[in-house]
């Protein structure tokens, strides 16, 4: 890849996407190796496309030169704040026990519609004659399917404040 190919395809891809300017970061989103990656990135500096703030070869760090040295955090923009604990432990619990991942984290909106459908499908079995009491799985299945739904839900709508927000 020649220079200007990176210069492009570097400034192509910041328009799009916020990254922290290591060599290994930029080697990744690229699809380069990591050692001709860092060769074009110094060329860069020596072009003062790019100014160099710290370390050398693949360790270091790099930024654009109308940025400040510090307005970047570590980590950088396109490291997100973590998933709260709650949206990590409900989303397995609810995939391997319909609506006990929900009820561990208090999401009342998860665990009451299943709990419902459960003592439906308990019902139904008590009470349907012979074979019909298959139809008892079907609301077996819809709590299982629900309490899934929920899990993936509140795990990727997750606010990433750590706070739970069905005890407020």
């Amino acid at each position: 890849m020649t220079p200007y190919e990176f210069e492009k395809a570097l400034s192509d891809h910041m328009r799009e996407n916020s990254l922290v300017l290591t060599p290994v970061n930029v080697s990744f989103a690229l699809g380069i190796d990591v050692e001709e990656t860092a060769e074009l990135m110094e060329r860069a500096v020596e072009r003062g496309k790019l100014v160099l703030d710290s370390g050398e070869g693949v360790t270091a760090t790099y930024r654009r030169p109308e940025r400040d040295a510090y307005d970047v955090s570590p980590g950088g923009p396109s490291v997100g704040k973590p998933i709260s604990p709650r949206a990590i432990n409900q989303m397995p619990l609810n995939f391997y026990f319909p609506g006990y991942g929900s009820l561990a984290t208090l999401n009342l909106r998860g665990c009451l519609p299943v709990l419902a459908l459960f003592i439906g499908a308990i019902v139904l079995a008590i009470v349907l004659p012979g074979w019909d009491k298959l139809f008892a799985a079907i609301p077996v299945g819809v709590a299982y399917l629900w309490s899934i739904i929920i899990g993936l839900w509140d795990y990727f709508r997750d606010d990433r404040s750590g706070k739970d927000t069905y005890l407020q």
